[in-house]
């Protein structure tokens, strides 16, 4: 198996060619390293100087689409009670690998799930309804990606001007959020009423209205 973590596609860390497989480590994340057990195959550690992330990393371990199916999910051990906790994951069957994001350290494996079910990675761009909505002080816009690939994400005021851009850069497959404080690209507060919030991937795009209150 081949493990990786990452967020926006930030480039391969040194460490991970020399462990033998690939590590996405963003400057925005704080994990220190992702190493195979040599005690437990096809058990992960994933390390880091808090015991949180900064920000949640996307965690990709290969699986075999063909042997396996949809029956494999990606799972966390919970020292507390002592058993096998499963993430929630996307299966990319084309890619042949299981996408899960987590946020904690700690031992993570791909195995056979039960009860269970891991989802499939959408054919194209999916647009999620933004909440809350009407909003106050921040709104969350959630999108899913069928690949990695660049996105964008533009606000927009019902007259057609950009207000802020929000999101530029890669990501990988998977369900995504991002969040809008209510303010411009100079930090200005901006008033009630209604926008207009636009992600765009890799020649294919979505939009949705969103209305701010006070």
């Amino acid at each position: 198996q081949e493990a990786g973590i990452g967020e926006r596609g930030s480039g391969v860390g040194k460490q991970a060619l020399q462990a033998g497989f690939r590590i996405e480590k963003p400057a925005s994340c704080n994990p220190q390293s992702a190493i195979r057990n040599p005690k437990s195959p096809g058990v992960y550690i994933l390390d880091a100087s808090d015991k949180t992330f900064r920000e949640p990393v996307e965690l990709s371990i290969s699986y075999d689409a063909v042997r396996d199916g949809d029956e494999v999910g990606v799972f966390r051990w919970d020292e507390m009670q002592a058993e096998w906790r499963y993430v929630p994951t996307y299966l990319d069957r084309a890619g042949g690998r299981a996408v899960a994001v987590v946020s904690q350290p700690g031992a993570y494996r791909l195995q056979k799930t039960v009860h269970h079910r891991a989802e499939t990675l959408p054919s194209r761009l999916r647009l999620l309804p933004n909440y809350p909505n009407p909003f106050n002080a921040e709104t969350c816009i959630v999108y899913e990606l069928p690949r990695s690939g660049p996105v964008s994400i533009r606000i927009y005021n019902l007259g057609g001007q950009l207000i802020r851009q929000v999101m530029e850069g890669h990501q990988g497959g998977g369900s995504h959020l991002v969040r809008w404080d209510g303010k411009d690209g100079e930090g200005r507060e901006t008033g009630s009423g209604v926008y207009i919030y636009q992600v765009k991937f890799d020649g294919n795009g979505g939009a949705g209205k969103m209305v701010k209150v006070e």
